[in-house]
Order: structure tokens, then sequence, then C-alpha cells
């Protein structure tokens, strides 16, 4: 089979795998040992920069697993296969540096950070939900209120829009307060398991404040 080539031409590489070839590299680099599979008698392994490449253009250019099928020619339960396994070894090479375990001491340095750059105190993070476009015809329980198929990305993000929580995959019918009231965050506060930072003082008064996640009204 043969090995797909990421070109050093940033264009050329950003139309295929939409990303810049040092990124590209970074990336493989850092999932490379957890998609390597060892050569066995009966074929050759694919390789990990062809499973990151038939993955990347699965959730980056929409390409779908039917076309990934003839330009990599592999069936179908290979490609299933190598773009959920891939999918989990990005997320355990990247979750510490992108996503870090949720504590009260970074959620208060993140309340720090909104107060300094949009003088809005004792914010933790903005919490909002986003449509993200599903397959078609994928039942009803993903037919949204804008009359299309999706799964909600549900996130709560810093000063800088990055995000700090995540939670995606909800069906698209549902709403945002509840998709919330589901998300593995919900369940820790309501349980106690986790905390915001305790009230603090406003800016130049006496007066305690809760720290909260500024969202609308339907969320909780």
């Amino acid at each position: 089979m043969k090995e797909p080539i990421i070109s050093n031409d940033v264009i050329v590489s950003a139309n295929y795998v939409r990303m810049a070839p040092e990124s590209w590299n970074c990336l493989l680099g850092k999932v490379f040992n957890k998609l390597e599979k060892s050569t066995t008698n009966m074929r050759k392994p694919i390789s990990p920069a062809e499973r990151l490449c038939v993955t990347i253009r699965y959730l980056a250019d929409r390409s779908t697993q039917k076309s990934l099928m003839y330009e990599h020619r592999n069936g179908h339960s290979t490609i299933v296969g190598i773009t959920k396994e891939t999918m989990t070894a990005i997320i355990d090479a990247l979750k510490d540096d992108y996503l870090p375990n949720l504590s009260t001491e970074n959620m208060k340095e993140v309340a720090n950070y909104f107060y300094s750059r949009w003088n809005l105190p004792n914010c933790c993070g903005a919490i909002n939900g986003k449509q993200v476009v599903a397959p078609y015809k994928s039942g009803s329980t993903y037919y949204n209120y804008k009359n299309f198929f999706s799964i909600v990305l549900m996130a709560v993000c810093d000063a800088d829009y990055k995000f700090t929580l995540v939670d995606i995959g909800a069906p698209g019918s549902r709403s945002d307060g509840g998709v919330f009231s589901d998300t593995q965050f919900a369940i820790y506060l309501d349980s106690g398991a986790f905390r915001l930072p305790p009230d603090a003082f406003l800016p130049g008064s006496t007066t305690l404040f809760p720290d909260f996640i500024a969202g609308m009204e339907l969320f909780p």
C-alpha cells in the first residue's frame, strides 16, 4: 500500500489534511507509538501516518468513510476501526496539554484573566452549545430545531475563547440546557464533587459575589 505523502508545501498540505506540515509532523510524533502495529506473516500493517491521514481527512475535510475506502483501498470496517482508534489516540495524546484536569485553582485563574481582559469579575468561563452537522438521515433523535441532523458540541471557554471544558455527541434534538445537565461537569457540580471558587469581593467594594459561568438563560 502506498504511503500517503504530506507535502512540505504549506498550501498543498493545508488542502489535503487542513494543517501545515509542521503541525502534521508534531501531531504524528505524539500519536505514532499509539498507532504503530506489528508486522505479521499475513500482511504489512497500516502505518501510523496513513491511519492519521485517514482520520484527519474524515474529521477536517468531511470525507466520507465510503470515499476513504476507495482512496486508501481498505474495507469499510477497517476505515471505521482506524478512525475510532486514532481519535482515541489523539485525545490521549493532547488532552493533558489542551484540556487539563478540572480544579478550583485553574477555574480561579480563568476568572482572574476574565477580569483582567474583559473587566468582568468572578467569571469562570462562558458556556454555549453548537450544532455540528451529522450524517444525513441519522435518525429523528438527531434532527434539530434548525431542520438539519446534528450533534451538540457543548463547551466552556476562557477569556481567549479557548476550550476549558468540552462535551461532544449529544443528539441535536436536545436543548442546550438538557445537554449541559448530563455533562460530567454538571454532574460533578450537582453532587458536590466539584465546586466553583468561593465567593469573592467585587473589585473596589465590600460586596461578596459568587463565581459563575456566563451563559444564556436556558442553562440551569
